[in-house]
């Protein structure tokens, strides 16, 4: 069966990712939704890379599942972000550095 990806919504959210092998990753979300984001990093994070974030008061865990050519990456979460998680992960944010 065929199933359609849940919409997804406009980002421009600075955050700091973790995984296994890499401590602290910024990265900048391109669009997300309830089941996933799109995302640039540095450095770009490899297929299959396991990824933790904060969402507010939430920790979200995902593992990367697509790579672009230009270094973009895809992600899919493992539970679904709420309302209120992925309205605030459609904002604008800077990290200050």
């Amino acid at each position: 069966m065929f199933q359609h990806r849940k919409e997804r919504f406009p980002s421009a959210w600075q955050l700091k990712v973790t995984t296994p092998t890499e401590p602290v990753v910024i990265a900048e979300i391109v669009n997300i939704s309830q089941s996933g984001m799109r995302f640039f990093s540095t450095p770009p994070l490899p297929l299959g890379a396991e990824i933790s974030f904060d969402a507010g008061p939430t920790r979200v865990h995902g593992t990367v599942v697509r790579q672009a050519p230009n270094g973009a990456c895809g992600a899919v979460f493992e539970k679904p972000l709420t309302d209120r998680e992925l309205f605030m992960l459609r904002q604008y944010r800077r990290l200050a550095t």
